[in-house]
């Protein structure tokens, strides 16, 4: 046998128990355009016979500081019809090259009403709609990234900042940062400030840029997310009140009592599943034992109930990819404190410890066809991470506890993690510490969201020879362990008494050889299945 596996089906519990990042500004103006804005038809040249121009873009040097000076492109469809349109270009380049997929923003403002829209990603067009603003033919922004002379990836406003490579965010201030990343190698970025058909002639329009930077990673990855922004979809309907009514920079910025509100009061569609999201950005990656506190609240002052706990999730990702996922029904079973203030009204806070590296977490609203979960919405009042390991401790983390004698004569323990899912302090299972404890999640889910979700932990033991007994300490709900450890009696015990307890909720066992079990048992029955081996409670 090489390694152990505990899987958890609904609720368990398995005891085993910043500073800052460097922001690199883009340090050179390669590209501005020209003098091409015309402010008269007249007067200028040798008999001021000749059109006056102006330049595009002004202050460009001021992109390139960390401050909140700025240069300014200036775009119109020009003085009539056909005559005197012009846009303003900036081209700003880093002093080195970013490897692929790496992150870089623009600090940037222009239209407000375009920026609101922009600001909720694939929801581009529908928030542009409920603003009364059209994306195609107004104000359009353009970013493009380049090697040298050439492009590896652009992006317009009028195909929206919704997507995985190209995204429109926000400070705790409201500043509005375009972040890009591009699948190739970049030495800078090219920003257009043009306008469309709609605009009436001699209408002008600004794009103000503030600078470009990305970040390095030194030292640890603590404190708030760097910014944040909001998306949704199927059948989601948003009013100008929820817009109005989002605050999404509060719950980022440095007030606690402050808060975003993450709510649609309509769904277009009820024959469509429905999700609004806030996502939470951080400007580097994490280390795997990185911990998050998320302080929230009900939308709806209280009235907890299970459709609307199993409703509201949260999800860390590593770039694209999900490695945490877990309802707040599953986080708060058992946690009757945190469900009294969320019933009264009070926000919570809750500690989050995925095992896994980290640049991202969203909150995530869920609606079920037939059913607007979405109008109660969430408070989101505060997003921080925490590293032990770099100096910055999770004040909410009780100090891990001095190990004690152990039971046995020189035993050998795991020492290595292969796989976990939602478990909180996975590497504590593994830390040679028998005080310290990983913490398994799972939970039945609810008929209108989602269905049970399971989570286990498997340890690497090396090589165990057959017939070699291992132990796995444990703590989980009293009651279950009492019949377990009255084996069949407490079986039966159990079906008497009608208790769901050993059949719906239940620990499974797996010891392996590679990736072949080689043991199978669970608690449904008293771990006295058809195995190959024994499992028992001691």
């Amino acid at each position: 046998m090489r390694a152990l596996g505990i899987l958890l089906l609904l609720t368990a519990w398995m005891p085993i128990q910043s500073v800052a990042q460097t922001k690199v500004l883009a340090n050179e103006v390669t590209y501005t355009s020209g003098n091409d804005k015309m402010t008269s038809l007249v007067g200028c040249g040798p008999l001021l016979l000749n059109p006056c121009y102006a330049p595009t873009v002004e202050n460009p040097n001021n992109a390139l500081a960390n401050d909140n000076n700025y240069a300014r492109l200036l775009a119109s469809p020009g003085l009539a019809l056909d005559l005197g349109s012009y846009k303003g270009v900036i081209e700003l380049k880093f002093a080195q090259t970013l490897p692929a997929d790496t992150w870089s923003y623009v600090r940037m403002e222009g239209d407000s009403e375009l920026f609101k829209a922009l600001l909720g990603g694939s929801l581009g067009n529908l928030l542009g709609d409920v603003l009364g603003y059209v994306l195609i033919g107004n104000q359009e922004v353009i970013i493009d990234a380049r090697m040298g002379g050439t492009t590896v990836l652009s992006r317009s406003s009028t195909q929206g900042f919704g997507t995985d490579r190209v995204k429109l965010i926000q400070d705790g201030d409201g500043n509005n940062y375009l972040a890009i990343r591009p699948a190739s190698d970049y030495d800078r970025l090219r920003i257009t400030n043009q306008t469309g058909s709609l605009l009436g002639l001699g209408i002008e329009k600004t794009l103000d840029i503030y600078n470009a930077f990305y970040y390095e990673d030194i030292g640890n990855d603590c404190d708030r997310p760097f910014a944040t922004s909001f998306d949704g979809g199927g059948g989601i309907g948003l009013e100008v009140g929820d817009l109005n009514d989002q605050n999404l920079g509060n719950a980022i910025d440095n007030d606690e009592n402050s808060f975003s509100r993450l709510k649609s009061s309509s769904v277009l569609n009820l024959n469509v599943a429905s999700t609004l999201s806030q996502y939470f950005y951080f400007p580097t990656t994490s280390a795997e034992t990185t911990t998050a506190n998320i302080k929230l609240a009900l939308g709806s002052g209280g009235l907890v109930n299970t459709d609307l706990l199993g409703a509201i999730e949260i999800i860390f990702f590593e770039d694209n990819t999900i490695v945490s996922r877990r309802s707040l029904q599953s986080s708060l079973l058992n946690n009757t404190n945190a469900l009294t203030l969320l019933d009264s009204g009070e926000p919570v806070t809750l500690t989050f410890a995925p095992g896994k590296a980290f640049d991202r977490i969203a909150i995530k609203l869920n609606s079920p066809v037939g059913v607007n979960l979405l109008g109660n919405g969430v408070k989101i009042y505060d997003v921080q991470r925490y590293d032990d390991i770099a100096g910055c401790p999770n004040p909410l983390i009780a100090a891990i506890p001095s190990a004690t004698n152990n039971p046995f004569d020189n035993p050998t323990c795991a020492s290595g993690l292969i796989d976990f899912e939602n478990v909180d302090f996975a590497q504590r299972a593994v830390d040679g510490n028998n005080e310290s404890y990983a913490t398994i999640y799972a939970d039945a889910g609810n008929l209108l969201v989602s269905g049970p979700t399971e989570g286990f932990i498997e340890m690497d033991l090396g090589n165990v020879p057959a017939n070699k007994t291992t132990y796995v300490r444990i703590n989980y709900d009293d009651d279950v362990l009492d019949r377990l450890l009255g084996g069949s009696l407490g079986k039966l015990v159990g079906d008497l008494a009608n208790n769901l307890l050993l059949g719906n909720q239940y620990i499974q066992v797996e010891a392996l050889d590679g990736s072949n079990i080689v043991l199978n048992e669970n608690s449904s029955d008293a771990f006295e299945g058809q195995a190959n081996g024994v499992v028992s409670l001691v």
